[in-house]
Order: structure tokens, then sequence, then C-alpha cells
């Protein structure tokens, strides 16, 4: 599995619907992650990507309990995918987690933002 697949995945895997940042359509229904994607090898350092995770609430307890689940899944050592030509380690980043308000104007979005370190233990 190439490196693309593997986080398209893994951002996949928490129960919504993840798309990468330039390709969110205005009709995307709430909630769903929106994510960056860049990518490196195994002689980068390595690389702080963010994250965010969208939902239409009038509390934060929907936003708390994905940034539990995210944390949990990357664990203490972080998450290990494996790739083509190696494998990635996905490390929860300074400050993991941080909710965000006002979006646009519309008090019900709420928005946490996340920050993984992303190691890249490939040869390609």
């Amino acid at each position: 599995m190439n490196k693309w697949l593997a986080l398209n995945q893994w951002f996949n895997s928490f129960g919504v619907k993840a798309y990468q940042e330039q390709t969110v359509s205005e009709t995307a229904v709430l909630p769903y992650i929106a994510y960056e994607l860049a990518f490196g090898d195994i002689d980068n350092s390595p690389l702080a990507l963010t994250f965010s995770y969208f939902e239409r609430s009038t509390n934060w307890q929907g936003c708390y309990n994905m940034s539990e689940t995210i944390s949990a899944d990357i664990g203490r050592w972080g998450k290990r995918l494996e790739v083509d030509g190696g494998y990635i380690v996905i490390q929860r980043g300074s400050t993991f987690a941080q909710p965000l308000d006002d979006m646009d104007g519309d008090k019900d979005i709420r928005r946490m933002v996340f920050n993984i370190d992303v190691f890249f233990f490939t040869s390609n």
C-alpha cells in the first residue's frame, strides 16, 4: 500500500468521512475530517501535519470524544502504518488537540484541530 492510501485509510478509520483539505466540497455532510497531506522518507525529519474534525452541535462533547478516540488509536508510542518500502509512525504532536469556534459565524459548527508528527521509515 502506498503512503497516500495508508494515511487516507487511517484518517477514514474513525467512523466519519475524511477528505484531503483541497477536496472538501461545499456539499460535504458534517461530521467529517479534513486533513493536509505531505510525504517524506527515511532521511527526512518528522513532518508536522494538522487535521481538523468538524461537527454540528450545540456543545463540544462530540469533539472531545473524537479527540479521545484518536488519541487512544495513536497510543503512547505511536501508530504504525505498513506501506510499500517500509512503514510510517504517527505520534501526537504538541499541542495535540485544540477546539476552535466561530466557523464563519455559524455558532453550531464545532472544529477540533489536531497536530501530529509523522515519521517516514520508507525507501521512497
